[in-house]
């Protein structure tokens, strides 16, 4: 929703879906409910990934997508550190709940099934660093060599 002409016109032909929330000024559940309730019916599961968080690669991403696929538990969370971070897989069992959220966000999910959790060690801390700001983007960049 926020400044999403901006948002389109810079992804300009990546193969991708876009799915605008009216609604995100209401928080960030709105916009994981928003994904959800527009995603693919066969899907089998949703990952969570915050824009604020351009450092997470595709080696992360692959990661708690190949922890998902082989452990059995219904919510997938990189640690690093002792720290939870994202990206978060949710199993469709849990797509009621996802479509239910509020301005918390999922945070009440986990606590929900705290049993059903598999928190999977990472060995970078780029799974807890959100830049907010356009100094701290600069930082980054000037820390971890990113284009």
């Amino acid at each position: 929703g926020h400044r999403a002409d901006e948002i389109k016109a810079r992804l300009g032909e990546v193969p991708a879906t876009i799915v605008l929330n009216e609604d995100y000024r209401h928080g960030m559940g709105t916009s994981l409910t928003c994904g959800v309730r527009n995603s693919a019916k066969q899907a089998v599961a949703f990952m969570t990934l915050l824009g604020d968080q351009p450092m997470i690669g595709p080696e992360v991403i692959d990661e708690v997508i190949e922890s998902y696929r082989h452990n059995g538990k219904g919510i997938v969370v990189p640690v690093y550190g002792g720290k939870r971070g994202h990206p978060v897989i949710f199993d469709k069992k849990y797509r009621a709940e996802l479509l239910a959220l509020d301005e918390r966000g999922a945070r009440e999910i986990l606590l929900r099934h705290a049993d059903d959790i598999l928190e999977i060690e990472l060995p970078s801390d780029k799974i807890l660093i959100d830049i907010d700001t356009p100094q701290e983007y600069k930082d980054a960049v000037r820390r971890d060599g990113m284009k």
